[in-house]
């Protein structure tokens, strides 16, 4: 069956877009870290949102922006930046921004490498002899 060629659309997963932190949380809101869940990098860093009422909303981060903050490769600057989606069970969550999310490479100037493998590719303790 030959391959059939279509415009690459990429996957939607119904995610709406909700708006930046910084938008969310309106003129004089405040953004806020629980110390435990901050530190306990088995979970998602979980972002407390305050707007100028006082009301709160709390915000989990996609695992890239929960990873990118604990090993400061994100400050808070640019978390207030990113984009706070929410899935099509009504979960929100701030994710990393998706610019540069398809990287396209010129075929006509790559030169091509063969790929060599070994023959033997199962480890000698998996071969009944």
């Amino acid at each position: 069956m030959p391959i059939k060629f279509e415009k690459y659309q990429g996957t939607t997963g119904e995610l709406t877009e909700l708006g930046t932190v910084k938008a969310l949380a309106g003129k004089k809101g405040k953004i806020s870290f629980i110390r435990k869940n901050f530190n306990d990098a088995t979970k998602r860093v979980a972002v407390v949102l305050i707007n100028a009422k006082g009301d709160s909303a709390l915000i989990t981060c996609s695992t890239q922006v929960s990873d990118a903050l604990r090993n400061k490769q994100m400050n808070i600057a640019q978390l207030a930046g990113c984009t706070v989606l929410e899935n099509e069970d009504g979960i929100s969550f701030i994710s990393m921004p998706s610019t540069g999310g398809l990287q396209s490479f010129e075929l006509d100037s790559i030169k091509i490498n063969a790929v060599e493998l070994s023959s033997e590719f199962l480890p000698e303790e998996l071969i009944a002899f």
